[in-house]
């Protein structure tokens, strides 16, 4: 795809925004509705984690602003999960959301900071967002009767489609070691995540709200 990858950062920081907003004003009109509070900060998290690293023109950058702009994408995809347990009524897992913030900041600070690698820092990101999308689809794929089911596999499904994006950039890390995975690499996978991840999110609040 030959797509400005700078441009589609900013635009899925925005539309995640904007997601964001939608979703805090559907919790202040369902206050008995469980889950929507998480997913809006989810959104709003993630809009200011991939809108932190567009200030950055060149690489390598403020190394401060990629940790924690990583630290803030996965602590909203973690959010997002806890919502769908919430929405569930099930026992809340904070604990995952620590442990994924926690391995997210130490590992981007130590291959920022300490023993600078782009492409392991990448590898570990992409193996936490894609573990935790994973148990979020597992989470709405279940059997369910209509009209539930539309907007439960409408959200796992897109949920699904974001595991195998990061599933596929882990691959394209390991098959090409020799280049360099940044956000902003001309790389055939970064324009396609980018891409990808905006439309998902896009189906993710939809389907959130139809839920």
């Amino acid at each position: 795809m030959n797509l400005d990858l700078r441009t589609m950062m900013v635009m899925l920081a925005v539309l995640t925004f904007l997601f964001s907003i939608l979703l805090g004003l559907a919790s202040m009109h369902a206050r008995d509705i469980r889950g929507l509070r998480q997913w809006a900060l989810a959104s709003l998290l993630i809009s200011i984690g991939f809108g932190m690293p567009y200030t950055q023109a060149a690489p390598p950058g403020n190394g401060w602003v990629i940790i924690g702009g990583a630290s803030l994408v996965i602590a909203g995809a973690s959010l997002q999960l806890l919502g769908i347990q919430a929405f569930k009524e099930e026992a809340l897992q904070w604990r995952i959301l620590l442990l994924a913030v926690v391995v997210a900041t130490a590992q981007s600070f130590w291959f920022v900071k300490i023993h600078p690698d782009v492409n392991l820092r990448a590898l570990i990101n992409s193996l936490v967002l894609g573990a935790i999308n994973f148990a979020c689809a597992k989470a709405l794929l279940i059997p369910m009767r209509p009209p539930e089911r539309t907007a439960h596999w409408l959200t796992g499904s897109s949920f699904a489609l974001l595991t195998l994006v990061y599933a596929a950039r882990v691959i394209s890390i390991l098959l090409n070691p020799d280049a360099i995975h940044g956000l902003y690499a001309q790389m055939p996978i970064n324009p396609v995540m980018f891409f990808t991840g905006g439309i998902t999110h896009l189906f993710i609040t939809f389907g959130f709200i139809l839920m």
